[in-house]
């Protein structure tokens, strides 16, 4: 379970169960208060990212390849349903392959495609990503999304710390509109901060 807060007010709730070692489904709900760009607003940010509009999500990621079972690379494959509530409820479909390469365990490399499929147009992005723990107990994870049609480039900062097995705190930086699926895609009129705290049962 994950619940986050944003310093614009903005705040999300994910919920994963997994069904078996390599298959779980996932539900999420997000408050996006972030701004469109006034002068130049982006169409996909104002049809399904609407500012003060809550999205709603479904999905489930499948496991494919895993360095744990001898595999070169750990893949994962996720695809998603989600929709903004209120009078219009347009909706869209998101995936996205999950690419990690871990040389050791203080450092690893994601490399993740994405992308949204709408009745007005398709968005994809790549995520470039890396986690590099400095200590048993904290790690550092700059990511970059970068536009590869009709996306925006964003970047985040976030700072990990390992409460317990169970327990994780993620302190973050960030321009990205928002935080789950298409919102990741699109950039933020502004610098915003907030934090996540993870919980597994």
């Amino acid at each position: 379970f994950n619940y986050g807060h944003i310093n614009n007010k903005s705040d999300f709730y994910v919920l994963k169960l997994g069904l078996s070692k390599d298959f779980n489904i996932d539900f999420s709900s997000e408050l996006n208060n972030s701004k469109n760009n006034i002068n130049n607003p982006n169409k996909f940010k104002s049809i399904y990212l609407e500012k003060g509009k809550r999205n709603f999500r479904g999905g489930g990621t499948l496991q494919i390849l895993s360095q744990s079972r001898g595999d070169i690379i750990s893949t994962n494959f996720r695809l998603s349903y989600g929709e903004i509530l209120g009078g219009s409820r347009h909706g869209y479909i998101f995936t996205e392959v999950i690419n990690q390469y871990s040389r050791n365990d203080w450092l690893s490399f994601n490399l993740n495609p994405q992308f949204s499929y709408t009745r007005f147009g398709n968005i994809s992005s790549i995520s470039s990503s890396l986690n590099w723990r400095l200590n048993p107990k904290f790690e550092i994870i700059p990511e970059a999304n970068i536009n590869l049609h009709n996306a925006e480039n964003n970047f985040s900062l976030t700072g990990r710390t390992l409460l317990s097995e169970k327990i994780i705190i993620d302190t973050f930086v960030s321009n990205s509109f928002g935080v789950r699926d298409m919102a990741k895609q699109f950039k933020s009129e502004n610098i915003k901060y907030g934090v996540n705290l993870k919980i597994r049962l």
